[in-house]
């Protein structure tokens, strides 16, 4: 026997052109059933929709939520204001000089916004610290030289 026997090379290549058909009958096989499963899993899907948001009509409640009076916040700021003369106040401080069930209903986003409108027209002014000032009253203590007193020193 030689080495080299050609009917066993001829059984290895017959052997290995079998193994190849099968292989890509399986390989074809595979994907068939492949792309059909995902067609089923795409055929089957639900499609979520985000939920829809319902706005109710407003209630009885909500109609009857009380407000404070016209001109009520301005008169409070001038109020906290003028009591805390060339010291100024914090929109918190303004807040804390509410007094009565009507002052008892501003909101401190009415104080800042009448605050800001009143910056804009000269009435109020504010300083780098956050607190707000008469303008009348801080530039005639400025002019005069009036340093600020803490108000809850007089007391």
């Amino acid at each position: 026997m030689s080495d080299h026997d050609p009917s066993l090379e001829q059984a290895f290549n017959l052997i290995r052109k079998a193994f190849e058909k099968v292989a890509d009958e399986a390989y074809a096989r595979g994907q068939a059933s492949e792309r059909d499963r995902i067609r089923g899993l795409i055929a089957s899907a639900t499609v979520i929709h985000p939920p829809t948001v319902t706005v109710s009509p407003p209630t009885a409640k909500d109609r009857a939520r009380k407000r404070a009076p016209k001109g009520s916040v301005a008169t409070l700021i001038e109020r906290s204001l003028k009591a805390r003369g060339a010291w100024g106040a914090t929109t918190a401080e303004i807040m804390g000089d509410r007094a009565g069930e009507a002052e008892s209903l501003i909101q401190i986003s009415s104080v800042r916004g009448e605050l800001r409108r009143g910056a804009a027209t000269g009435k109020y002014e504010e300083n780098t610290s956050g607190r707000w000032f008469l303008v009348r009253f801080h530039d005639r203590n400025s002019a005069e030289g009036n340093p600020p007193t803490d108000p809850s020193a007089e007391n």
